[in-house]
């Protein structure tokens, strides 16, 4: 079968490509996540405590707080740096 050209039958249906942010925002409301603080609170820290700090010490508390965002709608996730700067 050397040398010999093959022809592709069947076509192939393509999802259409995602919408940007900006055509999304003018459609739709759009959920993202919140209270991070809160929720980190909820693991025992008091609210006095760096919870920038937890992305380091505890990235899986963060994990699981992201992932409970995503399941309940969230289509957007910020990082954990609020108050982390020099």
């Amino acid at each position: 079968m050397a040398g010999r050209a093959c022809r592709i039958t069947r076509k192939i249906e393509m999802p259409e490509p995602p919408k940007s942010l900006l055509e999304r925002l003018a459609s739709e409301p759009l959920v993202f996540d919140g209270a991070l603080g809160t929720s980190l609170h909820e693991h025992g820290l008091s609210f006095d405590y760096c919870f920038e700090s937890v992305s380091i010490e505890h990235p899986e508390w963060v994990l699981e707080i992201h992932r409970r965002f995503l399941k309940a709608g969230a289509v957007g996730i910020q990082t954990n740096t609020d108050g982390a700067h020099r």
